[in-house]
């Protein structure tokens, strides 16, 4: 007959051993199910420099952010809509440096309501092999939702476009471009002077 007291211990000792097993797991399945994709680390990283440039209220900072990060071409393209064939070549350069302005304008309008919020990654999905949607939120303050379009841009990633609380940049701005464009009959020196 089998000695109760090594029959006890031996319980006792899987239990320990199933314990310290589980303990162990459980922290690794956590790490994998919440290590942000490399995207996710982008606009996190992004998010927060952001957060930096409102704080600071000045719009170099911003339009430096934007000088790195942002695929102001793509964006200063789409936003003339059908106006797009028709910008001249040599305007190009200026109306890309005028757009990034009035982005970098229009942020520091709302900066303010940046101040003491962060930002918190809620996940991300690819669109082919070259787009990623990374959503986060502002939180701390409207808990406002934020959507970042992100394109590969050799290593890393140019972001394409914003979404602010269900609003899309890009079709902000071609919404007023385009009509800036329509009142003055295609004129693009009404529309850089209303970017100035």
């Amino acid at each position: 007959m089998a000695n109760p007291r090594v029959l006890n211990f031996k319980k006792i000792a899987k239990a320990i051993v199933f314990a310290v097993t589980l303990s162990l797991l459980v922290p690794l399945s956590l790490t994998k199910s919440h290590a942000l994709t490399a995207a996710e680390g982008y606009v996190s990283k992004l998010s927060n420099s952001v957060l930096v440039a409102a704080n600071a209220g000045k719009k170099s900072r911003f339009r430096s952010l934007m000088n790195q990060h942002a695929d102001i071409a793509t964006i200063g393209l789409f936003s003339l809509g059908p106006y797009a064939k028709k910008l001249p070549k040599n305007q190009r350069r200026q109306y890309y440096r005028l757009v990034e302005n009035w982005i970098a304008k229009t942020f520091i309008s709302y900066s303010k309501g940046l101040n003491g919020q962060k930002f918190k990654i809620i996940g991300s999905s690819a669109r082919g092999n070259t787009i990623t949607l990374v959503k986060s939120k502002i939180v701390g303050g409207n808990n406002a939702p934020v959507k970042w379009r992100l394109i590969k841009h050799k290593d890393s990633y140019l972001v394409s476009d914003v979404n602010v609380a269900g609003v899309w940049l890009s079709i902000l701005m071609k919404s007023k471009f385009v009509a800036k464009l329509a009142k003055h009959d295609g004129d693009f020196d009404s529309l850089f002077a209303y970017l100035r």
